[in-house]
């Protein structure tokens, strides 16, 4: 009983240990957008590459570390671009314990149904009327009694919001601000905000070398490319410059090692065919490659080498879509080599929207692994030769109950 004690203990050690080797986390921001709502997260290649292949170990985390749902979307998403037009605030009248009124006068665009607002934060509830005129002395409602709320940010001093209200065409509005329960608001700036659809590009691989070289015997040309880590490559996109007229054929290949008996041998693994022509534009569509090294040849015959100004590494963007709040901080996380694919709900609702999902990006991207703080050394229980120690023992001990167990069988 204790020999079986004492092998229960090493085995969760062990399991423990190898845990602790394997604790490895890369995190990037979100840059969040202005209002509420469902939105497209594109993933960067540089993020890609230290998560699964299949994206099973992405999570988004709020401000609070609590997860936020997302769907995977793999078509070539949509980014919105902002435009804002400053309106010019004509007149502010504030009434003590009772009202503040802006007269805003509109730009070059007279035709709007919204008003957008830069508000320093604030903790309250503010209640507005909005009216429109053409010549600052009769006045026409457009709304009333509506309010402004969540006027806080965790970690901008402002917020934005935007008012909706009857479309129209007058030159002048009127906000006037209820301030009878609550103190005044700091309005920043006051505008139009416009969004303009615009499909995303393909995403450029960042590689670690190309190195052309030219097989002069056996009239070929060998590209071969290395990244710092696997990373998955959609397109190539060539740019030749000479000769002139061409017509190449190539193919992309990697390189696998297989044991043969007691040799290491280096195969060949082709992974595509293609031609190179002058009358295209050499973007190269491949199946789903993910190396960390492939080589391309390109077969000359008889002909000059083409001259390869540049060589593109391009990558489809694959966009999270999960519905975030304005001005909060998330975060976006990947490592974790045993996590699963995650089941959400949002999965059910994002294919019933037909309006546009805003587009946003990461910034802050950081990549650690797991360390002790002070002088920088592991300690024992962490260390590579500690861990086999105790598989080893594990292994011992196995071998002893075995033995045992066919030494009573004999008897």
């Amino acid at each position: 009983m204790k020999m079986i004690k004492t092998f229960n203990y090493l085995v969760l050690l062990t399991l423990c240990t190898t845990s602790a080797l394997a604790q490895n986390t890369t995190t990037a921001k979100i840059k969040t957008l202005a209002n509420n709502g469902l939105q497209g997260i594109v993933l960067t290649p540089e993020f890609r590459a230290y998560a699964k292949y299949d994206l099973s170990n992405v999570r988004i985390y709020d401000a609070s570390q609590y997860e936020v749902p997302y769907v995977i979307s793999e078509q070539n998403a949509s980014i919105l671009t902002t435009n804002f037009e400053t309106y010019t605030t004509v007149n502010t009248t504030a009434v003590a314990n009772k009202s503040t009124t802006l007269i805003i006068q509109k730009g070059a665009t007279l035709k709007t149904d919204q008003l957008t607002l830069n508000i320093a934060n604030t903790d309250g509830v503010k209640t507005y009327s909005l009216s429109g005129s053409n010549d600052k002395n009769n006045w026409f409602g457009l709304c009333n009694n509506q309010q402004l709320y969540d006027l806080q940010s965790a970690v901008n001093t402002s917020v934005v919001k935007t008012i909706y209200f009857p479309l129209n065409e007058y030159k002048y509005l009127q906000l006037v601000l209820d301030d009878s329960t609550s103190l005044p608001i700091n309005i920043l700036k006051i505008g139009y905000a416009t969004q303009q659809s615009q499909a995303t590009a393909l995403q450029h691989v960042v590689v670690k070398s190309t190195t052309i070289t030219q097989l002069s015997t056996e009239q070929k040309t060998r590209i071969a490319v290395t990244l710092n880590s696997a990373q998955l490559i959609n397109q190539i996109a060539f740019i030749i410059t000479n000769p002139t007229h061409y017509k190449r054929y190539a193919r992309l290949y990697t390189n696998v090692t297989r044991k043969q008996k007691r040799r290491i041998i280096t195969e060949q693994n082709e992974i595509a065919r293609f031609e190179l022509n002058s009358e295209s534009k050499n973007n190269i569509q491949l199946p789903s490659l993910v190396a960390t090294e492939f080589f391309i040849e390109i077969e000359n015959n008889d002909n000059p080498p083409l001259t390869i100004t540049t060589i593109n590494y391009l990558q489809t963007p694959i966009t999270l879509i999960a519905d975030l709040q304005a001005n909060v901080q998330y975060t976006l996380a990947t490592g974790d080599t045993l996590l699963n694919a995650p089941q959400y709900d949002l999965s059910y609702f994002t294919n019933k929207t037909n309006t546009p999902i805003p587009t946003t990006t990461l910034y802050a991207m950081q990549h650690t692994s797991a360390k002790v703080s002070g002088t920088g050394a592991v300690p024992i229980w962490q260390s590579k030769w500690f861990l086999w120690l105790c598989i080893g023992l594990g292994g011992l001990t196995l071998a002893y109950f075995a033995r045992s167990l066919v030494k009573d069988m004999k008897v």
